[in-house]
């Protein structure tokens, strides 16, 4: 099973431009950021998303170059992501001790290179994606359909499913999500059952997906495609 303790995520800061201005807006958003013909010109937008404080660093275009959450009360950072060029977000993942609970990549909304799921400082899933398709490794998803036949077998259970896929086999394990007991198992050989294995392929694979589930995981997976305005604040 997995920490019991609050998972932490962190990623490197950048610095904020000297050229800022403060403002207040409509949403009750601290504004520390400087505006150029309507749009941002460089700084940090501070709003509020959920239970988090969402500061947002803004380059000179006004796309986004990192997001960091911080929690509201005690103002501690629990969650940064780092905007990559070619539409890239990376997130890395720490529990509250500092210690690795996950990193991954995204791009358009889907995960794409390494996938890596620690426990107790060991690397417990690793996995490789191209284009949101589990191309080798193992990952943990949250309960997606991939077996229709299995889902009147479940009565109300609440799992979550393992795949693991190396060049010659592919291996999917659903287990109970309260007790890890392990509730349904298949193995199959790719050459001999390909039309499963496209069934598969189909699924692309997006951080909402990914299990143990955290609402960090289902924001900023994309940057934006256009700049915000100063008007929509």
């Amino acid at each position: 099973m997995f920490k019991k303790s609050t998972i932490l995520f962190i990623l490197l800061t950048t610095g904020v431009s000297a050229q800022e201005i403060t403002q207040t807006s409509t949403l009750k958003s601290q504004v520390n950021i400087a505006f150029k013909d309507n749009t941002p010109y460089q700084g940090v937008l501070q709003t509020m998303q959920g239970s988090y404080k969402v500061k947002t660093n803004y380059d000179e275009n006004g796309y986004k170059l990192d997001v960091h959450y911080y929690t509201e009360e005690s103002n501690q950072l629990v969650a940064s992501i780092m905007y990559l060029i070619n539409n890239y977000v990376s997130k890395k993942i720490y529990y509250s001790d500092i210690t690795p609970y996950a990193s991954y990549k995204v791009k358009d909304g889907v995960l794409e290179d390494q996938y890596t799921l620690y426990e107790n400082e060991e690397v417990k899933y690793e996995a490789t994606f191209d284009k949101g398709v589990l191309i080798e490794g193992t990952v943990a998803l949250k309960d997606i359909g991939i077996l229709p036949n299995y889902i009147g077998q479940r009565n109300n259970r609440e799992t979550y499913t393992v795949l693991s896929l190396d060049k010659k086999t592919l291996k999917i394990v659903i287990k109970d999500s309260q007790t890890d007991e392990i509730v349904y198992q298949e193995k199959t050989k790719i050459k001999k059952n390909k039309e499963f294995i496209n069934a598969i392929n189909t699924k692309l694979i997006t951080p909402s997906n990914l299990y143990p589930d955290h609402p960090i995981n289902h924001w900023d997976n994309r940057q934006d495609e256009k700049p915000l305005l100063k008007s929509d604040l």
